[in-house]
């Protein structure tokens, strides 16, 4: 019984399962910024994991695009850069950071100068996307399907 009860306190703990990556993703990809604030509550909510630091970041850069003064967009868009950046500097094999980045990197105006790391994160999730899990590669595939630097091909080699 202890064990289970363990188990249990231990899944709740957990930072994010397959559904909330799914509801993180959707926010990722779309344009409501009160979809992207109730995501970034609940990561605030959670335990600081790496994962989360990455996922607030991505986000975060994401969500500068729809603010309205200049001053907002990039002081959101820093804030947002330099989570992301600090967890691809601590865990840079990691795919699903090299992920958010070329993401972000593939949208965020020219002005910004970030988008130095495109090709090296297209290697990266192209080699190691065979090893995510199936959630991951779902979100990649369809995220190809309509990038100009990923390719559903290279991925599914």
């Amino acid at each position: 019984m202890k064990c289970l009860c363990f188990f249990l306190i231990c899944l709740a703990l957990n930072s994010f399962s397959q559904v909330e990556k799914k509801e993180y993703y959707k926010a990722f990809k779309g344009e409501r910024e009160t979809e992207m604030d109730a995501v970034l509550k609940k990561l605030e909510a959670t335990k600081e994991t790496s994962l989360v630091l990455a996922y607030r970041g991505a986000l975060l850069a994401k969500k500068s695009s729809l603010q309205q003064s200049t001053k907002e967009k990039l002081s959101l868009f820093k804030q947002g850069r330099k989570l992301l950046e600090n967890e691809i500097l601590y865990h840079p094999a990691n795919v699903e950071y090299r992920f958010l980045r070329l993401a972000v990197q593939e949208h965020c105006p020219k002005i910004l100068h970030y988008s130095g790391q495109l090709d090296e994160d297209k290697k990266i999730i192209e080699d190691g996307f065979s090893k995510q899990e199936k959630v991951l590669q779902d979100i990649i595939l369809d995220y190809a399907s309509q990038s100009e630097v990923l390719s559903v091909e290279h991925l599914k080699r």
